[in-house]
């Protein structure tokens, strides 16, 4: 009985030490967990875990709020490139870019990171 009760404890922590999930999850968009319930990213995130690109260690997303809507923020945090940000809509649909006219800086509150890979290369504050 020991020997599979400490199997089973060694297996859970194997499978729960190992994975990227422990970012937090945050209900949005009328779903409790926008990572599984939401079809598009949930789809989004396996592509990403999937890519074995040299820049995919410094791309994440953030969930977020603007003008009291969440948003989906596609961030990157690559010091050698210079790129637009998309932001997305519980839908999935582009509805913008960082800094535009519509998602000024000062404007994205409540931000977190939603998703990032194992071997993410970048420190956030």
């Amino acid at each position: 009985m020991k020997r599979i009760s400490l199997a089973a404890i060694l297996v859970g922590l194997l499978a729960f030490g190992c994975n990227n999930d422990d970012v937090t999850v945050i209900s949005a968009c009328d779903v409790e967990n926008p990572i599984e319930d939401l079809e598009w990213l949930r789809s989004e995130i396996q592509r990403r875990k999937n890519d074995t690109s040299a820049d995919a260690v410094y791309c994440y997303i953030e969930q977020a709020k603007s003008d009291g809507q969440t948003i989906f923020i596609y961030n990157d945090c690559n010091p050698l490139a210079s790129k637009v940000i998309p932001i997305l809509n519980c839908s999935g649909t582009s509805v913008g870019f960082l800094g535009d006219e519509n998602f000024r800086l000062n404007g994205i509150e409540k931000r977190f990171v939603l998703f990032r890979p194992t071997d993410f290369a970048c420190k956030l504050d």
